[in-house]
């Protein structure tokens, strides 16, 4: 049981590419999970299909916490060409990035857009409430319960099962400013 996490990560990155941003980050994960070299790669593959470089400035180290977000984006809108948007491989440390972002005088999403990952209870609240990737954990846990269950009867079971990810838009994206806006 499992979503496709380089797949979400990628639809993540064509919704900004779609706005129009041609300079996104991204704020990755801990370097020792899955989940977060799957939304790394899916983040740099949708830079490619679009014919984007993307290079070692692409990515910047988070640890899945706010804190993290709001160092990253710190660093990255310290950049003489900043990013006009960034996918951060969770909603914390989105939430962080939005922090950080607001502390600097920035406006989010008319200077910076973000998108996050994972839909936490948080995202929706959260102001501006943030465009995410929605994971369904609770079908994702059912299912695994009843496979189990199922492994525990001696019956067979389907190895693997990809449950589908929605990509949640909600205020934290809007188009590049119209200074960073491809002529």
């Amino acid at each position: 049981m499992r979503v496709d996490h380089a797949k979400a990560a990628a639809e993540a990155t064509q919704h900004l590419l779609s706005l129009g941003h041609r300079r996104i980050a991204h704020i990755v994960g801990p370097h020792r999970s899955p989940m977060a070299q799957h939304r790394r790669e899916g983040f740099l593959r949708a830079l490619r299909k679009a014919g984007i470089e993307a290079g070692p400035e692409s990515c910047v180290q988070g640890d899945s916490t706010v804190a993290s977000g709001e160092i990253a984006m710190e660093q990255l809108l310290s950049r003489p060409r900043r990013p006009t948007a960034v996918f951060a491989a969770n909603d914390e440390m989105a939430v962080g990035g939005i922090r950080a972002a607001k502390r600097l005088g920035f406006r989010v999403p008319e200077d910076v857009s973000l998108v996050g990952f994972n839909d936490q209870g948080l995202a929706e609240i959260y102001d501006p409430p943030l465009t995410t990737i929605s994971i369904p954990t609770r079908e994702l846990g059912y299912r695994a319960m009843l496979k189990l269950k199922r492994v525990l009867a001696g019956e067979r079971v389907e190895q693997d099962e990809v449950l589908p990810t929605r990509f949640i838009l909600r205020s934290t994206t809007a188009p590049p400013p119209r200074t960073d806006r491809k002529k």
